[in-house]
């Protein structure tokens, strides 16, 4: 970290200095200055990355997934992504290493890994983080800013298991699963931390002059009470940023548990609307289904009535039948008998015509013989 009184002699040599003990941010400038290149410049590297045949891993692989095993069209999606990517911010090429392997063949060329500016901004954070003793989100899950996503996914995994075995968690783990576990929302995180990190930098130190005791000619006493007072200063500043992280925490925590309240109602709302749905389309169907056994019970019913009544008209007309027969049988008697009654009376009166005759008897014979 700079010496202050180096910063308040000579801004420019106290800003050398600096970059001449952090490698890091120099990579991090040459990467910038490189982003700046037109895109002939651009094309030209992608070119000669071809024709040597140290291409990006990543891009390579998904350009070559993308284009389905075809080497020409997978060369023209690595130059699309790679010209992007460069004008995004490249970094310095002194990154590029070779993937341990197979040797490639004549078809294929040979792929490298480049690391992303991503990855050396998180290695600045976590060396920032070490020099300054301070925490973060990544301290409480236990892990590094240069952990990868699949280790800090696997973290929250064990989080989650253990919390749903009956953990709690604390609000600022909730917190940190909340923020560190979208690589979008962690991304923000590193870069919105490694500027207050940079903006910090400039806290001052006790000099070796000021050691001695003398600083810009000012006594002794002078300077140990401004050093003193810019001690006090800054750990007060120190103080509140930690007390507005955590109010920070403690607001996005509040949001996120009104967010959470908002949609468990929605969510329990929803399903209150659905059972009472399906509730009522339940009643629909039984009331359809009574009506249907009503309906089938009436059919049931008409067709017994109909039976009744065809077999009762079958009983009248065979009754009318019985009276018909009988009255024909009766006819039919009484004819005989009338038959009978005249054949009688025609026998007596022959007979009574006979003995007339044979009596000689003319009276009688007018009487019985016509």
């Amino acid at each position: 970290m700079a010496r202050r009184n180096d910063f308040l002699v000579n801004p420019e040599l106290h800003l050398q200095n600096l970059k001449e003990k952090c490698p890091v941010d120099l990579v991090v400038e040459r990467a910038i200055e490189k982003a700046e290149m037109n895109s002939d410049e651009v094309l030209r590297l992608i070119a000669s990355e071809i024709q040597t045949g140290k291409l990006d891993a990543v891009i390579w692989t998904r350009a070559f997934a993308e284009a389905d095993g075809d080497h020409d069209r997978a060369k023209a999606r690595y130059i699309r992504d790679r010209h992007a990517e460069i004008q995004a911010g490249p970094p310095h090429p002194s990154f590029v290493t070779e993937l341990p392997g197979p040797a490639a063949s004549a078809s294929s060329p040979t792929v490298t890994r480049t690391r992303s500016e991503l990855e050396v901004k998180r290695e600045m954070l976590a060396k920032k983080l070490t020099l300054l003793g301070r925490r973060s989100l990544y301290s409480e899950l236990d892990l590094r800013p240069t952990s990868d996503d699949t280790t800090v996914s696997q973290v929250i995994a064990q989080l989650r298991e253990a919390e749903a075995k009956g953990r709690m968690l604390s609000a600022e783990e909730g917190y940190a699963i909340q923020t560190l576990r979208n690589p979008v929302g962690r991304e923000q995180y590193d870069r919105k931390l490694l500027e207050e990190l940079s903006r910090s930098d400039d806290e001052p130190e006790i000099s070796e002059e000021l050691q001695r005791g003398t600083i810009l000619g000012l006594p002794r006493s002078m300077v140990a009470v401004i050093a003193a007072l810019a001690v006090a200063v800054f750990a007060t500043l120190g103080i509140y940023q930690e007390k507005s992280r955590k109010e920070s925490i403690r607001e996005a925590l509040q949001v996120q548990q009104q967010a959470e309240a908002a949609r468990l109602e929605r969510e329990k709302q929803a399903v209150a609307e659905a059972s009472e749905r399906q509730a009522e389309a339940a009643a629909r169907a039984a009331e359809l289904t009574e009506q249907q056994a009503i309906s089938r019970q009436r059919q049931i019913d008409d067709q017994a009535r109909l039976r009744t009544t065809q077999i009762e008209i079958q009983q009248e007309q065979a009754e009318e039948r019985k009276r018909q027969f009988a009255l024909s049988k009766q006819q039919a008697e009484a004819r005989a008998e009338q038959e009978k009654i005249r054949r009688t009376i025609y026998e007596t009166e022959r007979e009574l015509c006979l003995t007339a005759r044979r009596n000689n008897n003319s009276g009688e014979m007018m009487r019985w013989c016509r």
